[in-house]
Formats: structure tokens, C-alpha cells, sequence
């Protein structure tokens, strides 16, 4: 639970043109109050990968990873040079054709999950694809990366990618208005902190925690927030 951006896009134009418009993006990122920017990486995900990894998860489950399952992710991530993500994301639709990968991904701040943009493509494909979600309820400074990772997203339109489904559960990419945002934050919250209550008066005995315990966010907006928001 907890206020998050998810969002689509696809490119179409060879790996190559993707990358130079994800550096691009990346530049403008690093002009950004992100925590940490990565580098836009390329990848061949080949059906050899595909099939090692496949046997690779025959007796794992993410995230519910053994001791001895990590070390087989360990020792995968090694030989292909290739993260688990990347991985999980190529092969979650069932397709087990071999793809081309571009991503980068940023970290907005602390508390907040990390984002990455990651794109993938069939050989037949005619675009690449990309879907995915940041949550940034908990994050330590809420409106730094909520705002920053709008600002992230409109840099990919502005850079020629197609951004054809944003839904953010804050309100504000529609409609660029922190009073919005501070709505549906704090309605969130409440909704986290009441969840939380109830479990405990239900399960009396038991140690019941959440991230809201550690970070219980609110918003209030002054008029002037409001105006320059709008700027």
C-alpha cells in the first residue's frame, strides 16, 4: 500500500536510438534531485540466457529466495553479467523469445523505491516496451522524488519517447497541483495508519509493523507552494 507512479512507454526505432534518447533523458536526470542516477545499459537477453535461467528458477521462488537459490541467482548474475530484475522482467509475460534490453534506473531518495526504466524488445517486435512503477509513499523527503520522478517522465516525452499510460496515485502528473498531491497523500496515509490499527486490535499478542511506522508523511500546502506549482 502506499501512494506510487506506475507508467508505459515504448520506443520504435532501433537499440541503438533508444539508448542515445535514454542518455539524454539521463542527463536531464542527473539535473534532478535523485539520490543516484545510473548508467543506460544495453543488453542481448539471448534464448541460451533465457533457458539457463529458466532452470536456474526451477526450485526458487521470488522473492521468497532460499540461502541455496540465491546462490544459484548468484552465480547466474555472474556468468551472463545480467541483474535478476532484468531477468524477471524479460520472462514475466511467458515469452521466451530472445530479447534486446535497454535501461537505466534512478534512486530518488531515501525511503522511496528505486525506479528503473527498462525496455524491452522481441526480434519481430516492432517497439520497444516498457512498464513499471515507483512507490514513493515512504519516502523520507515525499515531494523532492514524487515531483522528481514526473519531471523524469516528461523528459522521456521530450526526448521523443512514447509515453502512452501514466497513473499516479498522487494526483499530480495529471494535474500539476500540489494541493492535489497533499489530498491524496495524506488520505493515503490515513488509510495506511487505520489498516494498521485495525490488524492490531484484531491480533492482540502478535508484533504487527509497517513502513508508516517509520515514516508517517503528510503534506500541507501554503499558498505560495500552490503558485509555483503552477509556474
Amino acid at each position: 500500500m502506499g501512494l506510487t507512479i506506475h507508467y508505459k512507454m515504448r520506443f520504435k526505432g532501433s537499440k541503438e536510438e533508444l539508448a542515445k534518447a535514454l542518455e539524454r533523458v539521463r542527463q536531464k536526470c542527473l539535473d534532478l534531485p535523485f539520490e543516484e542516477v545510473g548508467e543506460v545499459e544495453t543488453t542481448e537477453i539471448t534464448q541460451t540466457m533465457i533457458d539457463d535461467w529458466n532452470e536456474t528458477q526451477q526450485s526458487g521462488n521470488f522473492p521468497n529466495y532460499t540461502a541455496d537459490d540465491w546462490k544459484k541467482i548468484d552465480a547466474f548474475r555472474e556468468k551472463w553479467d545480467v541483474d535478476t530484475w532484468t531477468m524477471i522482467q524479460a520472462t514475466k509475460d511467458g515469452n521466451d523469445k530472445a530479447k534486446e534490453n535497454v535501461r537505466f534506473l534512478v534512486c530518488p531518495g531515501e525511503g522511496s523505491e528505486t525506479c528503473e526504466l527498462s525496455f524491452f524488445k522481441t526480434r519481430r517486435a516492432q517497439y520497444f516496451r516498457c512498464s513499471g512503477f515507483c512507490k514513493t509513499q515512504y519516502a523520507t523527503h515525499f515531494v523532492r522524488c514524487h515531483l522528481a520522478l514526473v519531471k523524469m517522465i516528461d523528459a522521456c516525452k521530450e526526448e521523443g519517447i512514447d509515453v502512452y499510460d501514466v497513473d499516479d496515485e498522487g494526483n499530480y502528473y495529471e494535474t500539476r497541483d500540489l494541493q492535489k498531491l497533499a489530498e491524496s497523500l495524506n488520505k493515503s496515509t490515513g488509510v495506511i495508519k487505520s489498516v494498521g490499527s485495525l490488524l492490531r486490535d484484531n491480533f492482540p499478542g502478535y508484533i504487527i509493523m509497517s513502513n508508516i511506522d517509520e515514516c508517517e508523511n503528510y503534506m500541507k500546502v501554503n499558498k505560495k507552494d500552490k503558485k509555483d506549482s503552477q509556474e
